[in-house]
C-alpha cells in the first residue's frame, strides 16, 4: 500500500517509514532503499533528492526493496550449495595430481615411459605433411589446444588434446592452466565428464616451422600457434604438452527423430547436476564441448572448470576470471568477466561477489538451456535474442546501476513472446519445451537455481 508522499522539509520522517532519500547517483545503504518506479517522478524532476514513501511489504511496487530483500536471498543460497557442492577430498586430490603432473612428468622421463614418437609419425618435420595432419586428423580447436586423431586408422579410439603453446599472459603448464584441467577431469567422481587416459601427460614435440605461424583445416577454420612451452621441460625448443581422450564424435543437432528435445534436456539437466553435486563447475558449456560417446553425451573441455572447495581463491582475484564461451554466458557471469571488482563496488545494488559465488554454480543450467534454445528454437534468429544481447554490452560499458534483474528478464521474455509462431511450425520447439526453457533462462540466479531444484525434483530419473 502506498503511504503519503513527504513533503521535502519532512525528510527526517521518512526514516519512520523505512525509507531513504534516493538521488540520482546511489542509494544510502541496500538496507534502507525505497524507490518506486515512475509514479511520481514528474512531481521531483526540479527537485534535487526524491523521497518515496511505501510500505516495505510492497514488493512488487517497490523494485528496491524487492532487490535488497533478493540480495539476502543471495546470501542464503551460497550457504546452501557451499555445503551441497563441498568436496575438499576432490580438490585435495587434484592439487596432488596436478603437483604429480608438474613435477614428476619432465620431458626424458616421457618419452621413455610414453614413446610418443610413434605414436605421432605422423607430426613430422615436413610441412607437406601438415594438410594430412589438419585435414584426415583433426577433430577441433579452441582458444588453447586443438584435438588430432592417433591415427588415420581407426583401430585406435583415442584422441590428443594439444596445446597452442604459451603467449604473452598465458601458459599452458601453469598450474591452474592444463594440468589442472586433466586431473580435474581424471579425478571426477562422475561419469558425465570425458575422462583423459591415465597417465597420458606429456610433452609433444610439433614442428618447428608451426611455431609463431598458423594453418588453416579443411573447413577453412584457421589455428594459430604460439611460442613452445620451455619452462619445466628439457630445453628442447618445440615441446606443448598434450594429454590423451577416448574419441567421441560431435552430437547431430538435427537429428531431431533420434530424441526427443525436452527429455533429453531434462537428462542432461540432471548429468550437470550431478557434476555440480561432485563439486566441480565447468563454467564453458557450449555446443563444441559436449560430445556423443557411445551414445551417452558427455561434456568435454574442463580449461573453464572451478572446483566450488576453491571459491574463497576465485574471489581474491575476480579481476582475472573469466567464465567460458561469452556467446553462452549468463548475463551476470558476461557483466563478472568485464567489469572490475572496483567498479563494481561502487554500485552496491549489483551485488557483483555474490552473484560471482551463484554464477559458478548457475551460469551452467543458463549456458546448457540458451544452448538447447539455440538450437532447437533459432534464437540466434530472432531479433529480441539480438537487443537483449546489446542490453547486456550496455550495462557492462555504460555501467548502468539499477533494475538489472528486472530490465533483462523483460527482454528474454520478450524472446519467448516472439518464439509463438516459432512454436507452430517447429515441432520440437512447442509450448511445453518454451516453458522448461523459460524457467532456466531467469536473469536472477536465485530464481534461476530454485527453478532447477524443481524441475529435477518433478522429473526425478
Amino acid at each position: 500500500m502506498i503511504m503519503h508522499l513527504l513533503h521535502s522539509s519532512r525528510v527526517e520522517n521518512a526514516l519512520n517509514f523505512n525509507c531513504v532519500v534516493c538521488n540520482d547517483t546511489e542509494y544510502d545503504t541496500p538496507q534502507k532503499k525505497c524507490c518506486l518506479e515512475n509514479a511520481f517522478k514528474s512531481l521531483f524532476r526540479k527537485r534535487k533528492y526524491k523521497i518515496y514513501a511505501l510500505e516495505t511489504s510492497d514488493r512488487s511496487r517497490c523494485p528496491c526493496i524487492n532487490e535488497s530483500l533478493s540480495n539476502k536471498e543471495e546470501s542464503n543460497m551460497i550457504q546452501k550449495y557451499l555445503r551441497a557442492y563441498s568436496n575438499p577430498d576432490l580438490a585435495k586430490n587434484v592439487a596432488k595430481c596436478v603437483e604429480d603432473v608438474f613435477m614428476q612428468y619432465q620431458y626424458r622421463t616421457s618419452v621413455e615411459i610414453h614413446n610418443w614418437e610413434k605414436k605421432l609419425e605422423l607430426i613430422a618435420k615436413s610441412p607437406d605433411l601438415m594438410r594430412t595432419i589438419f585435414n584426415d586428423l583433426y577433430m577441433g580447436s579452441g582458444t588453447y589446444a586443438f584435438v588430432l586423431r592417433k591415427s588415420q586408422s581407426y583401430i585406435y579410439k583415442e584422441v590428443m588434446k594439444i596445446s597452442l603453446g604459451k603467449r604473452e599472459g598465458f601458459d599452458p603448464m601453469w598450474k591452474s592452466e592444463m594440468p589442472f584441467e586433466y586431473c580435474v577431469g581424471l579425478l571426477s567422481p562422475t561419469s558425465h565428464i570425458l575422462r583423459p587416459i591415465e597417465n597420458s601427460f606429456q610433452p609433444i614435440e610439433l614442428p618447428e616451422v608451426l611455431f609463431n605461424s598458423y594453418v588453416f583445416t579443411k573447413e577453412k577454420k584457421r589455428i594459430s600457434f604460439y611460442e613452445p612451452v620451455v619452462n619445466g621441460w628439457d630445453r628442447t625448443p618445440s615441446v606443448v604438452p598434450m594429454f590423451e581422450m577416448p574419441e567421441c564424435q560431435h552430437i547431430v543437432w538435427t537429428n531431431f527423430s533420434a530424441f526427443n528435445p525436452s527429455v533429453k534436456f531434462v537428462e542432461v539437466l540432471h548429468a550437470l547436476n550431478d557434476i555440480h553435486k561432485s563439486g566441480i563447475s565447468l563454467n564453458d558449456i557450449s555446443e563444441q564441448n559436449m560430445m556423443s560417446c557411445n551414445g551417452e553425451w558427455k561434456f568435454i573441455d574442463l580449461g573453464f572448470a572451478t572446483l566450488y572447495d576453491l571459491t574463497t581463491e576465485y574471489l581474491k582475484d575476480i579481476d582475472k576470471f573469466l567464465f567460458g564461451n561469452h556467446n553462452y554466458r549468463s548475463p551476470w557471469a558476461d557483466i563478472i568477466s568485464h567489469v572490475s571488482m572496483d567498479t563494481a563496488k561502487k554500485h552496491t545494488n549489483w551485488n557483483l561477489r555474490e552473484k560471482f559465488e551463484l554464477e559458478l554454480i548457475a551460469n551452467d543450467y543458463w549456458s546448457l538451456a540458451l544452448l538447447f534454445g539455440i538450437k532447437f528454437c533459432n534464437f540466434r534468429k530472432i531479433h529480441k535474442f539480438k537487443l537483449f544481447k546489446n542490453h547486456i554490452k550496455s550495462i557492462i560499458f555504460e555501467k548502468k546501476k539499477f533494475f538489472i534483474n528486472r530490465s533483462l528478464q523483460e527482454d528474454v521474455d520478450s524472446i519467448f513472446m516472439a518464439l509463438k509462431d516459432l512454436g507452430k511450425e517447429r515441432s520440437w520447439c512447442l509450448q511445453p519445451f518454451q516453458e522448461l526453457l523459460l524457467s532456466i533462462l531467469q536473469v536472477n540466479p536465485v530464481t534461476r537455481m530454485q527453478n532447477v531444484e524443481k524441475i529435477l525434483f518433478d522429473n526425478h530419473l
